[in-house]
């Protein structure tokens, strides 16, 4: 119980050498990603969905994100540098798979299309 815990000596910490410990992070970029339908027109209420390459070794990435408001444009801050696979979902509408590569302290924009999707032909009854 907390009787247990409570010393009821003084316990005297004498002042000495700050420590000082540098760490290094990752260098990291930003990652804007703007989607469009067949005619060029901006797409909202997309999904999108940003994964590191699998030859990227030192790190696995894998961040979600929607447009939102009418936006078309998802928005990913300090991905590690490295490649990244882009994944869009959005309903009645397909898209394939897209690379981009991700440059410490820059913002790359990368503009993907989707296309209606084509709906599922039955066959003779």
């Amino acid at each position: 119980g907390p009787a247990f815990w409570l010393d009821s000596q003084r316990l005297k910490v004498e002042p000495g050498a700050p420590v000082f410990r540098q760490y290094t992070l990752p260098a990291t970029g930003d990652l804007e990603v703007s989607v469009r339908d067949e005619t060029g027109q901006p797409l909202a209420g997309v999904q999108v969905e940003v994964r590191s390459a699998k030859t990227e070794k030192a790190h696995a990435v894998v961040r979600r994100g929607g447009s939102r408001g009418g936006s078309s444009v998802v928005s990913f801050e300090n991905l590690p540098v490295g490649d990244y696979t882009i994944r869009l979902r959005r309903r009645s509408y397909t898209a394939e798979p897209s690379e981009t590569h991700v440059r410490a302290n820059l913002t790359e924009r990368v503009q993907l299309e989707m296309q209606p999707r084509q709906p599922v032909k039955s066959g003779p009854p």
